[in-house]
């Protein structure tokens, strides 16, 4: 649980590292409003992580990824932002809902930049392994067409891709 003092936005700005993130893929962790978590983050040009728990992100909360992230065998979902992530890979048994309030950015240098539109996603690679789910939803009361930007998309044998109400832009695509 994470201290969120009641107030106004300035203070209820929280910031968490978390250097070593350890779990058996039961649990949830559930950013709520302006709070900020940094998930195994380094500044490094190889950072690679695999999430021990599903993640719940609110529309105004940000989560920082690796660049290369894992969700395996966990069901999370994202309001919010996702940070720092270039390479996502879903599978065995992992779901990934994005939802059409969320949006991505990378951090180069130290800098949050690329931020996407509210209801657009970019990653370099995005996959889509054997028993892995990912959702695009959209809800009409964002009011935003859902935009999926992609260089390498993959979408392999048993998993599934929902996109409702959006559109596809990809470099390469191997469904």
């Amino acid at each position: 649980v994470f201290y969120r003092p009641e107030g106004s936005q300035a203070l209820r700005n929280i910031s968490v590292t978390v250097h070593s993130f350890v779990g058996d893929r039961t649990g949830q962790l559930h950013l709520r409003d302006y709070q900020t978590a940094y998930f195994e983050y380094y500044r490094s040009p190889r950072n690679i992580t695999e999430m021990p728990c599903s993640f719940f992100i609110d529309y105004t909360a940000t989560g920082v990824f690796p660049r290369t992230t894992y969700i395996r065998g966990v069901r999370s979902t994202m309001y919010g932002k996702m940070t720092g992530i270039d390479e996502l890979n879903v599978g065995n048994g992992g779901v990934m809902y994005f939802k059409s309030t969320a949006q991505t950015s990378q951090i180069i240098n130290g800098t949050e930049l690329f931020i996407s539109e509210i209801g657009s996603f970019e990653f370099g690679t995005l996959r889509t392994k054997r028993n892995g789910t990912m959702r695009l939803d959209y809800e009409p009361l964002a009011g935003q067409a859902m935009f999926l930007r992609v260089g390498d998309f993959d979408v392999k044998y048993q998993s599934i891709l929902y996109l409702d109400n959006g559109t596809l832009i990809c470099g390469f695509a191997n469904i």
